[in-house]
């Protein structure tokens, strides 16, 4: 599903390893998303543009960011977001339309509307729109630039390159409302230097989102996009020390929604192969900044990762002490648990997530994959419940969560010898995409069991030539070994 383009500019870039990761063969894919430092998620604990997301949908939620001042001359916006409630967009179309008429500091009705769409999750009619919007006002910048960003989404960089610089040409001649103006130049930077990023042209990156941070400098976003783009652009350690001082800079006007300057480090030198230098920046880090829970759960997070157990749960237990209330937390004990084969402890921690977050996919899958591997039938009994729970709330095989929780209860159907559930289940997930480290072996591991060799081995050998860190690594490279010795 596309993300807000209206709201949310976020670079796409390559994802981090396991279990909670988004890339094909990583296993964080459930609830976290990439660990990278070309995505905020290893960096802020919330973006401007998620609160955004949460936040009640009125009126002037949507027109304060784009106004000097919110007052009852906008009630035709009002009126129009209960016409979208009530499913008639054409009559919130032609309030918008009104309420743009009366107020020439509005963004064009068609963009209004499409604001509406993106932010009531209707995502082909907010893509819609904007081309209506380009159509029906064609001086104005905004459509050109939000459907830049869309391009982008969908890795079509020539035609985001282009939409962009028409949304820069008509941005440079727009004067009707200057703090709308400067919202567009800051998802325009935002998006030219994604694109900058993409074609690793590190110089032209820096110079777009130096001129973001000119715009907006407490843009905790473009401060972390800056730093990685130094340090790519570093050739010795002072221009490494350059990118660690941006991050010291945020982290000091940031400290509740940042991680530290070691771990973005860290991270960054990961991201380069420099793995020793990545550990020194943990621990660093512990030493430094080891009373923040966001800072020990970042450490645990890499230590995973690499494959360094002992570490993980030193710093997941910490956190854990540290907030008692996260999450995030609670998923992290119960995966290192896991790692260790721990199950009582695991199943402790899942059920403690499962209970903060019924509905929370890592929670669910995490909590019937221990229970199943026990040998008590009331706990295997419960594996099932959990993960129909867990397929219910994630019926759609396309997006990978639903993926997850297929994979998950055909594991679940076969052991509990329902194999042919169970390989009708799997089957329909493999067709559909690719899936997690954990899910590939498990997938593989019920075709193997059901005489599909061929296709058990294809995944296998797919899944185990990355260097991805899950909980049944060592289970998948036997069971590999056992297929080429037949």
């Amino acid at each position: 599903m596309l993300r807000n383009p209206v709201t949310d500019h976020k670079f796409s870039g390559k994802c981090g390893s396991h279990m909670f990761d988004s890339r094909p063969h990583g296993l964080r894919s459930q609830i976290f998303g990439c660990l990278s430092l070309a995505v905020v998620g290893l960096v802020l604990s919330a973006s401007t543009a998620q609160a955004q997301q949460t936040q009640a949908l009125t009126a002037q939620t949507l027109l304060e960011p784009l106004v000097e001042a919110y007052g009852p001359q906008y009630s035709d916006v009002e009126t129009a977001i209960n016409q979208m409630r009530q499913g008639n967009a054409a009559a919130a179309r032609e309030s918008l339309r009104t309420a743009a008429q009366k107020n020439s500091d509005l963004p064009p009705a068609d963009i209004m509307l499409a604001q509406l769409f993106f932010r009531m999750n209707q995502t082909a009619a907010g893509a819609a729109a904007l081309q209506e919007a380009a159509r029906n006002n064609p001086d104005d910048p905004a459509a050109y630039i939000y459907l830049g960003e869309i391009a982008f989404q969908g890795r079509r960089f020539a035609d985001a390159g282009l939409l962009y610089e028409k949304g820069r040409e008509l941005t440079e001649r727009y004067t009707k409302n200057d703090k709308r103006k400067n919202r567009l130049l800051v998802n325009l930077h935002g998006g030219i230097a994604s694109l900058a990023e993409v074609e690793e042209d590190w110089e032209r990156a820096r110079q777009e989102l130096d001129a973001l941070r000119r715009l907006d400098n407490q843009n905790a976003l473009a401060m972390t996009r800056l730093g990685r783009v130094l340090f790519k652009m570093s050739k010795d350690r002072q221009g490494e020390t350059e990118a660690y001082g941006i991050f010291k800079e945020l982290h000091a006007s940031n400290p509740d929604s940042t991680a530290s300057a070691d771990v973005n480090m860290a991270l960054l030198y990961e991201q380069a192969g420099k793995r020793g230098n990545a550990q020194k920046m943990m621990e660093r880090a512990v030493e430094t900044d080891g009373n923040s829970a966001a800072t020990r759960l970042a450490v645990a997070k890499w230590a995973l990762d690499a494959n360094q157990l002992p570490m993980a749960k030193e710093n997941a237990d910490a956190a854990l002490k540290l907030n008692p209330e996260s999450l995030e937390a609670k998923l992290y004990a119960g995966l290192v648990a896991r790692f260790e084969n721990d199950l009582p402890t695991a199943e402790r921690m899942f059920k403690l997530a499962h209970l903060q977050s019924p509905n929370n996919l890592a929670a669910n899958t995490q909590l019937a994959l221990v229970l199943i591997d026990q040998s008590d039938d009331r706990k295997r009994s419960e594996a099932l419940q959990y993960a129909q729970l867990n397929a219910r709330l994630n019926n759609d095989v396309t997006k990978p969560s639903g993926r997850e929780a297929a994979v998950t209860l055909a594991w679940v159907l076969s052991r509990l010898g329902q194999n042919t559930n169970a390989v009708r289940t799997v089957q329909q997930a493999i067709s559909a995409g690719t899936l997690s480290a954990d899910s590939a072996y498990h997938a593989a591991q019920i075709l193997y069991d059901t005489g599909q060799t061929s296709a058990a081995s294809t995944i296998l050998e797919r899944t185990l030539a990355t260097d991805s860190v899950f909980p049944n690594r060592t289970a998948a490279e036997q069971l590999m070994a056992k297929i080429r010795n037949q």
